[in-house]
């Protein structure tokens, strides 16, 4: 189960925020941010894992995936829906992702904050992306990204990950 919620910034530089949980938020633009913006890769910075080798121990309807770099992701699935959750090298909740079908990603924090919602358009190959920077009752922040442009290259390899089968907790 790689996808679209699980990549994170790398390079760049920038501030940091601090959110209302979860590791310092950076504003490094990245790899992510050079794709989705410098909104959605403020959230995803903390558990980065673009690029990096991982090993998947799979159940029924759940996994555990560890990234070289210490990044773990839990997933379940229920139907449809994916449920995953990104904890940062330390252990500690970056964010959790829902996702809907294969068209609809809902990222939150780990007090279950909206902080943005991606739709993918499989016939253009295209997201949009509406980021909650400041929390979803304030002004969001609208963006969209074609997955075929060069910017978008290191995020759209992340969306077809294969990790080797292996031992992995959290």
């Amino acid at each position: 189960m790689g996808g679209t919620g699980g990549t994170g910034a790398t390079g760049g530089t920038g501030g940091t925020s601090s959110g209302d949980d979860g590791p310092p938020r950076t504003q490094d633009a990245g790899a992510v941010g050079n794709c989705l913006g410098s909104c959605v890769a403020m959230f995803f910075a903390p558990c980065d894992r673009v690029g990096e080798s991982c090993v998947k121990a799979s159940g029924t309807t759940s996994s555990t995936t560890c990234y070289a770099n210490g990044v773990k992701v839990a997933a379940s699935q229920s139907g449809t829906t994916i449920t995953s959750t990104y904890y940062a090298p330390g252990g500690q909740e970056c964010y959790q992702t829902i996702k809907q079908g294969l068209t609809q990603e809902d990222i939150q924090s780990p007090t279950g904050t909206e902080l943005a919602r991606i739709m993918f358009d499989e016939t253009q190959a295209q997201l949009t992306i509406t980021c909650y920077p400041d929390g979803p009752t304030n002004p969001a922040q609208t963006t969209t990204a074609d997955l075929s442009a060069p910017n978008c290259a290191a995020y759209a390899a992340g969306i077809g990950e294969t990790c080797t089968p292996g031992t992995c907790s959290l």
